[in-house]
């Protein structure tokens, strides 16, 4: 049983959430602080806390994310032996033929792909049917809550996909998979998925649109790297570079901004 509770919003969401712990007679139990995270100092005679709760993730995973502060969190107010939840968040890719900038192909009859281009450019965050799927997925980086750093969160990864359906590939889809395990406290583990195939979340998925389709054929592969790196001018944005090549052919790179 949960002696208390410490909840931490720097937004006018705290009001409400205190209406709702005194209307169910919890204020004894629960404390609101209406701060940030790096500003809140723990209310004596607390100095360290047993569980850290937060839903911190963003599109893409990583997009205006709140991981950073998590992390400042957990290294300031975590006592030995205690859990992050979620406890650790995957970033998965997968291949696919969806393409909703084919609209500016032929509008009535003319040609808008100028329109498109800048479009193209920017990270789309949108629901990816499942049926345009076209290859497995790659797992592109876990992050445990536990021993996540701040500098783990600019990197580079390779990845490799595997057609199981024939098709154009006109995108890259991003999504994350987050983990709930309380098992070495004697509770249990859970996992809920941001996937095309998986209920809509208000996640979506994130999609890079291809410049150029690639023709694949079932088990053709397509092998590359994907670079997520934090804007300069903003903190919480990315930029990510795609790298990729299917089987023999040339080698396509291409940038895209999520700010």
């Amino acid at each position: 049983c949960t002696r208390s509770a410490i909840g931490v919003d720097a937004s006018d969401i705290i009001e409400q959430a205190r209406a709702v712990v005194a209307h169910n007679q919890l204020a004894d139990r629960v404390q609101l602080h209406h701060s940030s995270l790096e500003a809140l100092d723990l209310p004596a005679p607390l100095e360290r806390v047993d569980f850290l709760v937060s839903e911190w993730m963003g599109y893409g995973l990583l997009y205006e994310s709140m991981l950073p502060t998590l992390i400042h969190a957990r290294d300031r107010f975590l006592a030995p032996g205690g859990a992050v939840l979620p406890s650790a968040c995957s970033l998965l890719l997968v291949g696919s033929s969806h393409n909703r900038l084919a609209f500016f192909d032929d509008v009535y009859g003319f040609s808008f792909t100028p329109i498109a281009e800048p479009i193209r450019a920017e990270a789309a965050v949108e629901i990816v049917p499942d049926d345009t799927v076209l290859t497995d997925e790659a797992t592109l980086r876990t992050f445990a809550m536990l021993t996540v750093t701040d500098a783990d969160l600019d990197f580079t990864a390779p990845f490799a996909l595997t057609a199981h359906t024939a098709g154009e590939l006109r995108s890259l889809v991003l999504h994350f998979d987050t983990d709930f395990d309380l098992t070495a406290h004697g509770g249990t583990s859970s996992r809920f998925r941001t996937s095309p195939g998986s209920p809509p979340t208000h996640w979506k998925q994130t999609v890079l649109y291809l410049r150029r389709p690639l023709p694949l054929a079932a088990g053709a592969r397509v092998e590359g790297t994907l670079s997520l790196s934090r804007n300069g001018n903003y903190e919480r944005g990315y930029d990510i570079a795609a790298t990729l090549r299917a089987g023999d052919g040339p080698v396509d790179t291409q940038i895209f901004s999520m700010s």
